[in-house]
């Protein structure tokens, strides 16, 4: 727990710092005055820090010394507007009691949840190796070719890597997804105790608990689909609650959503929010800001799409369409085209699997956390589907609401349908499911003639009642993890006090992997049944075309890459006679593909 506090409190600290810089920066240069709570300075400063890393890792290892350069310059600034820190940290309701109880009940709580870390498959097959590539070496060319799944390059990954604290711990923290968490709970309990119309924040405290309900590994785990998520409902829920934000503050409405592409390539539809805040400054002739974030915006796209031709020859892997480059490392063209039938097949699985009548029944069956979880899905998809009448009946009845959420409400049901028609795993579109239905609710429930402030006294118990609630929510969530994990692992249980503890039956796997030659490197094939490699560097699953046919795992086998020199910075690419071999054969694969998972999952394709 002492190792995810930590980790927070950097992370906090770095982002807050930077967003300050980015933010002050951006009012001198425009002559404005944009002004931005916490949790929006944090968000500035994760876009900020992002902007860097994808720059830096161009040339350097992501890595401890590069986090301290951060947290040296950001002390720096503290030390030069030491009067401003002090106004901000004593703000008189960050220090009433209520506040403080409640803060200290959810982060105590969120802290022991991360500190149980869940099994996740993904995770252990290229997302923990991935960061630490991009801990150990710069970007590295043809990485993807090593393992393709490498090639799409979430900045998720990237950051990661920054805030491992491997140096640290001996192993890395994955705590990026739950500090978000906290603070949007924190901002919706701050609200509740400052606004004077407070109800709808409790609907987004619920909202909370149901999100944090279905994560499973959403965030004690690395996630790449978490961040998106996290920030995407924040936006839209905020623009629900006060739209006009869209116009007073355009730095973030529009870096944010730009990038989140970096993070989850999915969120690219909703980037069209940023056409509706430019034709805003156009109207207010404001063409020094457009400048701004359009030059900020410029510089992360263009340094995000230079790492991913260095990592996989295509500026966004896996969409081949886009062929602009012919680099020796290139991934095959066969690959490319596999990776995107997979992606597509497997979300359509996990849909039809969401909804087939045998799971509907089991969660009905389940623990109540399940039953409650899977009718509120129910609810919440029901309500996006009926949505567009509720909006056509309060627009010709007059009511006032305000043209962001109309445009908000627009762009997020846009997505939807851009997910579900792409990739449709509700993993991917839970940002805006979520977001979009609880901007639903909320011009709903606005529209009603009842009273939306609390009293005082009604506050702190809802408050101090929600807190246990969550407190009870989490630990029932964990309860057979960590049950699990003391019965089994009693000598190592109590780590769990200053570090993260594995999933409890990872750590009764003993991975054994076989040193093999590719080219003049040494690189490791692990026998793990599922081809897991875990964090363990240079390693890979062996398996893979042209040996084995493709059935949704790794696609090349070992024998057809070759490296590029004579270390591992140098990178890696395929051997030429597999690449046309490969390519020559894309449609044999293809089909085999099909073919295989028509046998292998009853739902259709």
């Amino acid at each position: 727990m002492l190792a995810v506090l930590l980790s927070w409190a950097v992370m906090a600290f770095v982002f807050f710092s930077l967003g300050d810089i980015l933010v002050r920066v951006y009012n001198k240069l425009q002559g404005v005055s944009e002004c931005y709570n916490i949790l929006d300075t944090i968000l500035a400063g994760l876009c900020f820090t992002t902007l860097i890393l994808t720059f830096t890792s161009l040339l350097l290892p992501t890595n401890h010394y590069v986090l301290l350069s951060l947290i040296l310059i950001c002390i720096a600034y503290w030390g030069l507007n030491r009067a401003r820190l002090c106004n901000i940290v004593t703000h008189k309701r960050f220090c009433s009691p209520i506040f403080l109880f409640t803060a200290a009940i959810l982060s105590l709580a969120l802290c022991f949840y991360v500190s149980f870390m869940s099994d996740s498959f993904d995770a252990d097959l290229y997302h923990i190796q991935n960061i630490r590539w991009n801990e150990e070496f710069s970007a590295v060319p043809g990485l993807a070719n090593l393992e393709d799944r490498f090639g799409f390059n979430s900045n998720y990954l990237l950051i990661s890597a920054l805030f491992s604290f491997r140096f640290l711990f001996g192993e890395a923290v994955y705590t990026l997804q739950s500090l978000l968490f906290l603070l949007i709970m924190l901002w919706v309990v701050y609200n509740i105790i400052a606004s004077k119309k407070n109800v709808p924040y409790l609907l987004l405290l619920f909202f909370l608990i149901i999100i944090l309900m279905g994560g499973e590994t959403f965030l004690d785990n690395s996630s790449t689909d978490s961040v998106s998520l996290l920030c995407i409902f924040y936006y839209i829920s905020k623009t629900a609650l006060k739209p006009a934000w869209l116009h007073r503050q355009p730095l973030l409405a529009i870096l944010l959503p730009i990038t989140m592409v970096t993070y989850k390539l999915s969120s690219i539809i909703f980037c069209l929010i940023c056409l509706y805040v430019l034709y805003y400054l156009v109207k207010q002739k404001r063409y020094k800001v457009i400048g701004f974030t359009v030059v900020f915006s410029f510089l992360l796209m263009s340094f995000w799409f230079t790492r991913n031709v260095i990592v996989s020859g295509y500026l966004i892997y896996p969409l081949n369409q886009i062929d602009l480059f012919n680099v020796d490392w290139k991934v095959p063209q066969a690959v490319a085209v596999l990776q995107q039938t997979h992606i597509y097949n497997f979300a359509r699985f996990m849909f039809f699997r969401y909804y087939d009548f045998d799971m509907v029944m089991q969660d009905l069956n389940g623990t109540r956390i399940e039953q409650l979880y899977r009718l509120f899905n129910v609810f919440i998809h029901l309500l996006i589907v009926l949505s567009p009448l509720w909006f056509i009946y309060s627009y010709f009845k007059g009511m006032r609401i305000h043209r962001g959420v109309y445009q908000i409400y627009l762009v997020s049901v846009l997505s939807i349908i851009f997910g579900l028609i792409t990739a449709p795993d509700f993993r991917f579109i839970n940002g805006f499911v979520f977001g979009c239905s609880f901007l639903i609710l909320y011009t709903i429930v606005v529209s009603l003639p009842i009273g939306f402030s609390l009293s005082l006294g009604a506050r702190r118990i809802l408050l101090a009642a929600f807190a246990l609630v969550f407190a009870f929510v989490v630990f029932k969530e964990k309860r057979l993890l960590v049950s699990y994990t003391y019965d089994n692992h009693k000598e190592q249980f109590f780590s769990f006090i200053y570090k993260p503890m594995p999933f409890a039956r990872k750590m009764e796997v003993d991975i054994v992997y076989d040193a093999r030659k590719v080219g003049n490197l040494t690189i490791y094939t692990t026998r793990e049944v599922n081809g897991r490699t875990y964090d363990f560097l240079p390693s890979t699953n062996p398996m893979g075309l042209p040996e084995y046919p493709f059935e949704g795992y790794k696609i090349q086998h070992i024998e057809t890459i070759d490296s590029r020199g004579e270390t591992l910075q140098d990178g890696f690419k395929t051997k030429p006679m597999f690449v046309d071999s490969l390519n020559r054969n894309i449609e044999i694969y293809k089909d085999q593909y099909i073919r295989f998972y028509k046998q292998a999952q009853p739902y259709p394709l």
